[in-house]
């Protein structure tokens, strides 16, 4: 389905049901429907968005993008629901998630701005839907703020509540509250007007039959009448591509054509071109080899193109889906104690870079360095109610329990035992150079190791056993140097 021409789709009148106190919307009337008004010499941005096929594919882009981000909403610390196949609608009003973050996303890059209607009674939301930012208007009192709306539709306006509308803005740094003053198409506009103004005139070449802009000079005076049946002819002969080969035989003492414009020839500047489009996937926020692939092939190959696609999500995507989430988030679904969080981590692009970074993090783990250093470090994201100063105080409380627990061994002990202490930290010893020859921790026998303590290390698993070998020797030795391999 053609999701982005929904955006010049407006509905519904406003009204109140007196029964229920509920903001719903009415059926639509034949005279309520949103046109936009079209002027083929003054283009509005989405003028251009239909016309310039880059600024179309980057805006669509960006919107599909969204509309396909990964998500989950939660109860607290419950994940009630999740996108993709496992959908539910669990929230009962939110049947189609991917169009209208599609429609959002659409709108926030064409208008900066975005609207839903929200239909609900009392105690709680019964329906979300898109609405036309062109037909919104926020009514902003300079002592009470944001105060309504008001919805024009082909004229007929009226005046809405604010808890009828959950609305997203793009910040501006010239705006303190209310609507930008900009957005990414209309800082594209200015190049997709000369593409447009380009493809215009290739199209009104074609139309006269391939022939210049041409004046005909007569000789003499001729009167009116003359000057038009001439005028006539020539339209006809020049009218349309079928006349592109056509033959006339005319008088060149009475008629002299005057060639006073360009041909397709002249228009051929591949770098005005190229610096366009430049300058529309700058405005988008969009990499070129997305947008046209052969621009890979120019710019590095398929490599280039895959980490393109990385700082797409990164420098673009993301922040949109932060912004889109936060007033999903405030407006709507936290009054109902839910939240709404992007999963952007997920995504195929990310994949690749989440197993190197679980690699790196093994090696200096493996290393000696401590789990809570590496971890920030790396950047690694924990899960949800996890720190890292959290796994640093849990690892320095299983430390503290082992060191108990081999003190009470030590008192369990015959007196002279001091022999069989030497013989465990020795195997303890082997079985740490053993571990890092292979990286991990190593099969080892013993029989000098209690085996409540190799439980125990093994227990701390791939990235914890090497601090607990240490762990284990210097509760032997009492030397804290015992912690590095002499």
């Amino acid at each position: 389905m053609d999701y982005l021409s929904l955006i010049q789709r407006p509905f519904y009148t406003v009204k109140t049901n007196p029964a229920t106190k509920s903001v719903v919307g009415a059926g639509p009337l034949d005279d309520f429907w949103y046109s936009t008004p079209h002027n083929d010499d003054d283009p509005s941005a989405t003028d251009l968005l239909k016309a310039v096929p880059w600024l179309w594919r980057s805006v669509e882009l960006r919107a599909n993008a969204v509309a396909s981000m990964p998500f989950q909403i939660m109860r607290g610390d419950t994940v009630i629901d999740t996108s993709g196949d496992e959908y539910t609608n669990a929230l009962g009003w939110l049947p189609n998630p991917a169009r209208l973050l599609y429609l959002t996303e659409a709108a926030l890059a064409c208008w900066g701005t975005a609207y839903w209607w929200r239909e609900q009674n009392r105690v709680a939301i019964k329906a979300v839907r898109y609405v036309h930012p062109a037909t919104i208007e926020p009514i902003i009192d300079s002592q009470r703020g944001l105060t309504g709306f008001y919805r024009t539709i082909n004229g007929y306006r009226k005046q809405i509540p604010v808890e009828a509308l959950a609305y997203f803005w793009r910040p501006d740094a010239e705006v303190e509250l209310g609507p930008p003053l900009g957005s990414p198409v209309m800082a594209a506009v200015a190049a997709s007007g000369v593409l447009r103004n380009l493809d215009k005139f290739s199209s009104a070449y074609f139309a006269r039959g391939a022939i210049k802009a041409t004046l005909l000079t007569v000789s003499g005076a001729p009167i009116k009448a003359e000057r038009d049946r001439l005028k006539d002819w020539w339209r006809d002969l020049v009218s349309g591509i079928r006349n592109a080969f056509a033959t006339e035989i005319v008088n060149a003492d009475s008629v002299t054509p005057v060639v006073i414009g360009e041909g397709l020839k002249e228009l051929s500047n591949a770098t005005l071109t190229s610096e366009k489009r430049q300058d529309i996937a700058t405005s988008m926020g969009v990499p070129l080899t997305m947008i046209f692939s052969e621009s890979a092939r120019g710019l590095g190959g398929e490599g280039v193109a895959s980490e393109d696609e990385k700082k797409f999500y990164t420098t673009t995507i993301i922040p949109e889906c932060v912004l889109v989430a936060s007033v999903v988030n405030e407006q709507l679904l936290e009054p109902m104690g839910y939240r709404l969080s992007f999963l952007p981590e997920t995504l195929d692009a990310f994949q690749e870079d989440e197993t190197q970074r679980a690699q790196a993090f093994s090696l200096y783990v493996n290393a000696g360095l401590p789990d809570e250093v590496v971890g920030p470090m790396l950047g690694i994201e924990l899960p949800e109610g996890w720190t890292w100063d959290k796994i640093a105080a849990l690892k320095e409380q299983r430390r503290q329990e082992m060191a108990d627990a081999m003190q009470d061994n030590s008192n369990n002990q015959p007196p002279d035992n001091s022999q069989d202490n030497a013989k465990t930290v020795d195997d303890l010893r082997k079985w740490r150079r053993k571990s890092d020859k292979r990286g991990k921790l190593a099969d080892f026998e013993s029989d000098w190791i209690p085996l409540a303590v190799m439980d125990e290390i093994k227990a701390h698993g791939t990235n914890g056993w090497r601090d607990a070998l240490d762990d284990v020797i210097v509760s032997y030795t009492g030397d804290e140097d015992d912690r590095r391999e002499p």
